[in-house]
């Protein structure tokens, strides 16, 4: 006799869904670093960097955007400069910033690179 496996619980999360307009998620973002010392037994769970943030969903961005306070929260380090073009054309200077694990209701995917804040903006012509 088989018997099924209990469904795993995962946390509620209050999303934009049956919305019109602009969609808001909340995700999770936890610090791989920390993830990586847990996994090897140097880190407590209880001490993993971890932010929950309700976020503005664009589908049009291929990366995502945080500010000061969450990368200082979650310890990111700093790893190069880029130009990133926004949705009016202008350009600005960017840090990114990483790693990151974005967690969102039973999904989950890590980034080595963020956009973090712009640092100063040029003008497209």
């Amino acid at each position: 006799m088989v018997i099924p496996a209990p469904k795993k619980q995962y946390p509620k999360y209050f999303s934009g869904i049956n919305e019109m307009g602009l969609v808001y998620a909340e995700i999770d973002l936890i610090s791989v670093d920390d993830l990586v010392l847990h996994r090897r037994g140097f880190l407590d769970e209880n001490n993993i960097k971890k932010v929950r943030v309700n976020s503005l969903v664009d589908s049009g961005a291929y990366m995502l955007v945080i500010n000061d306070q969450t990368k200082n929260q979650l310890d990111l380090p700093f790893i190069e400069k880029q130009i990133a073009t926004l949705a009016d054309d202008s350009t600005v200077e960017v840090e990114i910033v990483g790693p990151v694990e974005i967690r969102f209701e039973n999904r989950r995917r890590r980034l080595t690179q963020w956009f973090f804040r712009a640092i100063r903006k040029f003008y497209s012509e």
